[in-house]
């Protein structure tokens, strides 16, 4: 199976954290990519409805409360999907 090409902004808290983890794991000798840590942390999730409900209730709650990050400004148009893959 090929793995499928996804593309989402992570607020700049969970970005951090996402980073953060993959440097530990890299720090621990493993050869690391921030995909591999989605992946496992997916496969690894163990959470019901409920409990994947409030999990998300809890971190827009943390990320809202914390300092408002600065927006990305783009240019006006429409960009392609390789240049969106790659930024």
């Amino acid at each position: 199976m090929t793995p499928g090409r996804y593309q989402f902004v992570l607020p700049s808290e969970v970005d951090g954290k996402l980073e953060g983890l993959r440097l530990h794991a890299t720090l621990q000798g493993n050869k690391v990519s921030r995909s591999d840590v989605v992946a496992a942390l997916i496969w690894g999730a163990t959470v019901d409805g409920d409990e994947l409900g409030v999990m998300i209730r809890l971190c827009r709650r943390e990320v809202l409360s914390s300092a408002p990050s600065p927006k990305v400004v783009r240019p006006p148009g429409p960009q392609s999907l390789s240049k969106r893959i790659e930024a």
